[in-house]
């Protein structure tokens, strides 16, 4: 009996945790959909976003509070970024664009070393925990949770219930008609770049809210995030969501039943038998709903 509430609590903890884990997934998803690059500075987007709501709780504001700030300070960003660098490189080999964006990372890395420093931080809000039954729940844990399953269900309906959305989805799938029928695919680009950098940032607030994190977090975030898009399928959103579960699950249940430094090892044990075994995906690939 008492192994079984181990059991239902870690995967409790994993199924929290994924959440967070798809929003920044999504974000990561949809920038290589419709721009054809892998981002690898999203790592390090998710690092300004953490803290950015850091340098605010410090000024007063609520984190809470400070979030939806956050995502439109990112979403600007992200714009620029793709308007001024990104669009030079969209139609050139992908190269190019993973050593543009790897300078981009190298430079919003350390300019977070030099306004931060290296040393760890967190914000300990809403500390307790929810007893049901016998299990227990942290309340931030829960509270980020919702928030994230709310922007995800945000995004799921702007993405299949909008004209925006279905420019997106058509620039998706079909770029050069969807610019024969008059979309500005150009602007498209723009505003999925600025879209992917919000969700980065948006996730970097709720990971310093749940973790002790330095400006050098975004070496990992991004090899993880990859693993979650690949194991779940490139291109396909559903699936991301099916990748982060499973990203987030290994990681819980190894942490939980071996050491924390293992949980790395787990996760890309995982993701090297996904490209052995099932490189499409789980739910394979290119779907946009």
């Amino acid at each position: 009996m008492q192994d079984s509430l181990l059991i239902l609590q870690v995967l409790i903890n994993g199924l929290l945790l994924a959440g967070v884990y798809g929003v920044a997934a999504i974000g990561l998803n949809l920038i290589f959909g419709v721009l054809r690059v892998a981002n690898i500075a999203h790592g390090d987007f998710m690092m300004l976003g953490a803290f950015m709501v850091y340098t605010l709780s410090g000024l007063g504001l609520s984190p809470l509070i400070g979030i939806p700030i956050v995502g439109g300070i990112l979403f600007i960003i992200g714009l620029l970024t793709e308007r001024f660098l990104v669009e030079r490189v969209v139609y050139q080999p992908m190269a190019y664009s993973l050593l543009l964006l790897y300078a981009v990372s190298i430079v919003v890395r350390n300019a977070g070393l030099n306004v931060w420093t290296s040393n760890y931080v967190s914000l300990n809000i809403l500390p307790g925990s929810l007893h049901i039954g016998p299990l227990d729940v942290s309340e931030i844990r829960l509270v980020v949770f919702m928030i994230a399953v709310g922007l995800t269900v945000a995004f799921t309906l702007i993405l299949n219930r909008t004209i925006m959305g279905k420019t997106i989805r058509a620039s998706i799938q079909h770029p050069d008609l969807a610019g024969a029928c008059g979309i500005d695919v150009r602007k498209v680009r723009a505003l999925t770049f600025g879209v992917g950098t919000l969700l980065a940032g948006i996730t970097g607030t709720f990971f310093i809210m749940l973790f002790s994190v330095n400006p050098e977090m975004g070496d990992m975030m991004i090899l993880k995030l990859f693993a979650i898009v690949i194991v779940g399928g490139l291109g396909n959103y559903l699936g991301t969501f099916a990748g982060a579960l499973v990203i987030a699950l290994a990681e819980t249940f190894t942490g939980f039943y071996g050491t924390t430094q293992f949980t790395d090892v787990a996760v890309f044990a995982i993701f090297l038998l996904s490209l052995i075994l099932r490189p499409q995906g789980l739910l394979g690939g290119r779907k946009t709903a």
